[in-house]
């Protein structure tokens, strides 16, 4: 069952959950659908904790704040998981990843719900453009592929990649022609760098850590290149008849962090982030000092990405390809850096880890406006929906972000969850799961030997660093909160019983 965007604010309307939606829009909203332009920049692992955008002291995203200016922000943003499989499923279907149930690393969807992913819900009316630079991403967009029209690999704009563009045969499909003209290429540069130990270290001194490299995969590339290939790629979407859907998810700046040299040379400073004690669940034993010059090195990493994102900004302003262009600037999650644990994909759901970043800047948007309430990477499903005059399946779990066409709403309660190892066909049996209520978040941990059963309650105004659980003290709090949350796990785990 489908609704169209009217009939789903007048649904929302008479909900008993306070201020759930608002069909008002700002002035700047046109509200007919047609015509418009979606482009979706996604930063892997960009978490919002280390932007100076959000407060972070290290100036790291002085190119996003400038972005900021004429865009709406939302700083209470967070993501249903804490790596990427999950938590794209969830941008993709507007729903948790315990309904869609990619889950699992290399995680897919239901298969009842793959033909309800956003390039699908959007249809042949949009050029519908997926570049996952990832591949647990990657796997998704190739689960979507029937209602992709230009999927590129994960490796394309790479260094030891060849890009078959230019000899891609008219009505051939694109994996097709990857497939049959470049694989052999690859396997012959791949072997070279192998055998000459070049590794991509020695041959470009501009990366003294090395070039970037896709985690597991050994594909290499630089992040200039990569940019430049989302120019191109959205200025040849620019020129086709339809509007164009474009989602670029980038693997910058996930680990391993390799900034140029000149961006190395940026904070060498005496910032040292809270020390927080070991936890049960610690998956490493970095010692603190380690974890300070890596968690550098990543905001090192950053303020490339950064730049990067400010040239390419630039670049499509200058040549006029915004125009009747919605602009989003977010990530699917964040990194962590406490606890003698780095990373992600931990049995954490800290903020570090959960809250990410959120832009958007609509066509003709001439100033900020700062969005605090809770809002979750779900949102975007429905909201992109409703922007392009698109109908917005009942079974969603997101609603209307505040700002385009939603309320702000301090009071919602918002999940997310970490459970690699349960099955996608089974109730959930291990993993960590959370819900943010107002200023509270309660964490729940299941599962797991070293630490059964285990609840940890934190105020997050009175104590952002969650450094006191507050679990056993206020126990009013804490026992609403953990009903509600083994409710909704409950709800979550009975189709599966």
């Amino acid at each position: 069952m489908t609704l169209s965007r009217r009939d789903f604010l007048k649904l929302a309307s008479t909900l008993t959950v306070s201020a759930y939606l608002s069909p008002s829009l700002p002035a700047w909203l046109n509200p007919v659908g047609a015509g418009r332009k979606i482009l979706i920049l996604l930063f892997d692992a960009m978490s919002a904790r280390h932007l100076s955008l959000h407060g972070y002291p290290r100036e790291t995203s002085p190119e996003i704040n400038r972005f900021a200016e004429r865009a709406t922000v939302y700083h209470s943003h967070y993501s249903t998981a804490n790596f990427t499989s999950p938590s794209t499923g969830s941008l993709f279907l507007g729903m948790y990843p315990w309904k869609h149930r990619a889950h699992n690393g290399n995680g897919l969807v239901r298969r009842d719900l793959v033909k309800q992913n956003l390039f699908a819900q959007l249809g042949e009316d949009f050029y519908r453009f997926a570049f996952a630079q990832t591949e647990y991403a990657n796997i998704l967009m190739n689960q979507f592929a029937g209602s992709i029209e230009r999927n590129l690999p994960a490796g394309a704009y790479s260094l030891n990649f060849s890009q078959p563009r230019e000899k891609r045969l008219p009505g051939q499909d694109f994996f097709d022609a990857f497939a049959q003209e470049t694989l052999f290429d690859n396997y012959l540069n791949i072997a070279k760098q192998l055998r000459t130990g070049g590794h991509f270290i020695t041959d470009y001194p501009e990366y003294p850590l090395g070039v970037p490299v896709i985690a597991d995969n050994d594909v290499a590339f630089q992040l200039e290149d990569v940019f430049d290939g989302v120019f191109q790629e959205v200025r040849n979407a620019a020129t086709g008849s339809r509007p164009h859907f474009s989602y670029h998810h980038l693997f910058a700046p996930h680990n391993p962090y390799r900034p140029q040299q000149r961006y190395l040379e940026l904070f060498q400073d005496d910032y040292k982030p809270v020390r927080k004690p070991n936890h049960p669940l610690s998956t490493k034993s970095m010692v603190y000092r380690n974890i300070i010059e890596y968690q550098r090195t990543y905001d090192q990493y950053i303020a490339h990405v950064d730049h990067e994102f400010g040239v390419l900004m630039k670049k499509l302003e200058n040549d006029g390809l915004l125009q009747d262009t919605y602009v989003i600037v977010t990530s699917d999650h964040g990194e962590l850096f406490e606890r003698s644990t780095t990373e992600h994909a931990v049995p954490f759901l800290f903020e570090s880890v959960i809250r990410i970043p959120l832009l958007i800047r609509a066509p003709g948007q001439a100033e900020r406006r700062d969005i605090h309430a809770p809002t979750s990477n779900i949102d975007l499903y429905p909201t992109v929906l409703s922007l392009l005059d698109k109908a917005i399946p009942s079974d969603v779990d997101g609603r209307l972000l505040p700002g385009f066409g939603g309320e702000e709403d301090p009071t919602r309660s918002l999940y997310a969850m970490f459970s690699p190892k349960s099955s996608a066909f089974a109730p959930l049996q291990k993993g960590t799961f959370a819900l943010l209520q107002g200023q509270h978040k309660l964490i729940y941990y299941k599962g797991y030997e070293e630490y059964p059963e285990a609840f940890e309650l934190y105020d997050l105004r009175e104590d952002p660093d969650e450094l006191d659980d507050l679990f056993e003290r206020d126990r009013v709090t804490a026992n609403q909160m953990k009903a509600q949350l083994l409710n909704a796990l409950e709800d979550a785990d009975a189709p599966y019983r």
